[in-house]
């Protein structure tokens, strides 16, 4: 035990002998205000901190859990499912040019010599089936 703790030891005890209960509850206490102090000092924050001073909510438990529950589960199915029935309902160009720009970057001039046609054809394709992709998505409360 280092000297701090030492001397806070024995301000207890004699607070103890005397009865004086304030200065027992302000001595242990004492230890764990130094440490929000130096928080705040060097600007670090512990998952227990409260959002708010009306809320009983620390930062920990408003952490994002890997796991879900299953409502979650079952709302994140449905989204899946009605994503893929939107993109199964693409033509085979129209899934490739997106496919082609969305995942693999490459240019519309590119898409374009992919697909026989010319890079402003495949700009407008592309543009036109994300539209229509996300008018049925958004028809759905996805997106």
């Amino acid at each position: 035990m280092d000297k701090v703790k030492q001397r806070r030891e024995t301000a207890i005890r004699k607070a103890l002998e005397q009865d004086d209960w304030n200065k027992i509850l302000h001595l242990l206490s004492q230890e764990e205000e130094n440490l929000e102090r130096k928080e705040r000092k060097y600007g670090g924050l512990s998952l227990d901190y409260l959002l708010c001073e009306d809320s009983q909510d620390s930062v920990l438990e408003q952490l994002a859990s890997p796991t879900l529950n299953p409502e979650e589960l079952l709302v994140q199915k449905e989204t899946n499912l009605e994503l893929y029935q939107a993109l199964s309902e693409l033509s085979d160009i129209q899934f490739g040019i997106l496919l082609g720009k969305a995942l693999y970057k490459k240019s519309f001039r590119q898409l374009g010599r992919d697909f026989g046609v010319s890079g402003h054809t495949a700009k407008a394709r592309y543009e036109s089936t994300l539209a229509k992709l996300l008018e049925k998505l958004s028809d759905k409360n996805i997106f």
